[in-house]
């Protein structure tokens, strides 16, 4: 992977400077917690996980730097470089451009807290079931997952690149 001079963006050209580390794609720690509150028969457990540091090569940026043939691309590829538009941080756009490489401008962080799941629950004993049956209690939930992301990077929660490193 190559870090690129961003100072030629608006020539369409960006030249790679070799040897440089760009991330690290682990995060400094990562974890989770599972919290469980109960009210008389009702139940509510969530788990959330989180993780801070850390870095992740995104590839639908490496394949916006050019076209290829009749795939789709995404929206972040109209954010280019253009007279009109020079505080882009990406190259003007190609056509004639071979195959794209992985680049610092590829390279996002990726913090973010989660929650994971979510479930409801209601406990129902057998004289609540007002029938004669062999079933002692029974349980009714309403389960939900990845309800919400809080991170700093947009793309993660809307699909589209706002931030970059």
């Amino acid at each position: 992977m190559f870090k690129l001079d961003t100072s030629t963006a608006a020539l369409g050209f960006q030249f790679p400077q070799h040897n440089v580390i760009l991330g690290k794609g682990a995060p400094e720690y990562y974890g989770g917690m599972t919290q469980e509150i109960g009210y008389r028969r009702w139940g509510l457990q969530c788990f959330f996980t989180f993780s801070h540091g850390g870095h992740l090569l995104w590839t639908e940026s490496v394949t916006s730097h050019s076209f290829y043939s009749i795939a789709n691309s995404v929206v972040s590829m109209l954010d280019r470089y253009t007279p009109s538009h020079t505080s882009s941080r990406s190259p003007r756009l190609d056509l004639d451009a071979p195959l794209s490489f992985p680049t610092n401008l590829d390279v996002f962080g990726s913090p973010f807290f989660k929650l994971r799941s979510l479930v409801l629950n209601y406990q129902l004993s057998q004289p609540d079931l007002k029938i004669k049956t062999a079933i002692k209690a029974l349980r009714l939930f309403v389960s939900a997952t990845n309800l919400f992301t809080i991170t700093e990077v947009s793309w993660q929660r809307s699909g589209d690149i706002r931030r970059r490193l």
